[in-house]
């Protein structure tokens, strides 16, 4: 099976998470940074669960699963390894039309979750279908090192210049020729090095002189 990678947008969402354990708790801290409205269901929390209820961030239901749980919901996960349970959650999900991961159970699932490297904005995603986490994983942690946190101030310095460079260069093609020319200005190399401010200055240069060379018919 080939899935479709894709990356959603769940502020203010209804998300439901099944399950009160580890797993439970991974998948709460990562739907928490995206923004989503959190029901989780579970008569027991692992501490690390009951800080985000105890701040009544995340609304917790203290009892087992019940069919209508997931009514209005974007989204659920099933984050327990008890069988019949998974299934039920999972036909629950379905007959709702409401996409549903299983945790371990690919059969059950209509998406699934790839292992994640965050630097800043910047969002890498890996998966290898379900087949093996435990590569996803190994290569999670080799691309955590080719790219640190150099790599998310870079992405912020680019965002920071995107509206102006939209507003005062209106020929696509010369937008595409401009970012694809600053990819090679060793702006990455001055943030890696720590020398943000000179950075920002040759972001600044180059944009002042793609604005003259566009004044000027290109």
């Amino acid at each position: 099976m080939r899935y479709y990678p894709v990356f959603l947008d769940l502020r203010g969402r209804k998300v439901v998470v099944v399950g009160g354990g580890r797993v439970a708790e991974q998948k709460v801290k990562s739907l928490l940074r995206a923004g989503a409205k959190i029901t989780l269901i579970s008569p027991v929390l692992t501490p690390g669960l009951k800080i985000p209820v105890r701040k009544r961030i995340v609304r917790h239901r203290r009892r087992p699963y019940r069919s209508g749980d997931l009514r209005g919901c974007a989204l659920v996960f099933a984050a327990t390894n008890d069988p019949p349970l998974q299934k039920k959650v999972a036909s629950d999900a379905n007959r709702l039309r409401c996409l549903v991961n299983v945790a371990d159970r690919p059969a059950l699932c209509t998406f699934i979750s790839p292992s994640v490297l965050t630097r800043g904005d910047l969002t890498l995603a890996i998966s290898t279908g379900g087949k093996s986490p435990a590569l996803a994983r190994k290569i999670r942690r080799d691309l955590s090192r080719q790219f640190g946190r150099a790599h998310g101030d870079f992405l912020k310095l680019l965002g920071s210049a995107r509206k102006s460079v939209s507003e005062k260069v209106p020929s696509q093609a010369r937008r595409k020729i401009f970012w694809d020319r600053l990819m090679k200005a060793g702006l990455l190399e001055l943030m890696k090095a720590g020398k943000r401010a000179e950075a920002r200055k040759r972001l600044a240069g180059r944009l002042g002189r793609e604005i003259v060379r566009t004044g000027k018919g290109g």
